[in-house]
């Protein structure tokens, strides 16, 4: 993205920090140079951008341009948003996915996405502390042991 000569410079924040609820997400901001240092507006550039980035394995951006005044509460990876609610869960998790599919079919949509998390992969794990404390482990241990990428 730093080579784009419209391209001033970036900052990212990853993990559940800067706007991110989960884990699993980062924010990248670009700062673009000023409107009359670059050959192109911000949604052309973002054009520009997307067939870079898409040759990233195992990430998928969500780009939009900022915008002076936001209508809305929420932080979204894209730049509209509709939100689909049901007081029964079960038909909510059958229809939403739904709706998303039907929504990526339609040309004039980029970027469709759904922060519903059902399908998430994730891992829950139950200490038994009293075999632990027997086995002089701390809670502390497992947890550290856990997140070590390189542990044995």
């Amino acid at each position: 993205m730093l080579k784009d000569p419209a391209v001033a410079g970036l900052m990212a924040f990853s993990g559940a920090t800067g706007g991110n609820a989960t884990e699993n997400v980062s924010r990248v901001f670009i700062q673009l140079k000023p409107l009359d240092h670059r050959d192109a507006s911000s949604d052309q550039i973002i054009q520009r951008l997307r067939p870079i980035v898409a040759k990233i394995a195992g990430v998928k951006f969500f780009m939009q341009s900022g915008q002076d005044i936001n209508v809305g509460g929420r932080v979204s990876r894209t730049q509209y948003q509709y939100t689909l609610t049901d007081t029964n869960m079960e038909e909510l998790n059958a229809w939403a996915p739904k709706f998303e599919q039907a929504m990526r079919k339609l040309p004039s949509l980029q970027d469709v996405a759904s922060d519903q998390q059902i399908a998430a992969p994730h891992v829950a794990i139950d200490i038994d502390r009293d075999v632990a404390s027997r086995l002089a482990i701390s809670p502390q241990l497992i947890v550290a042991t856990l997140r070590e990428p390189n542990a044995s």
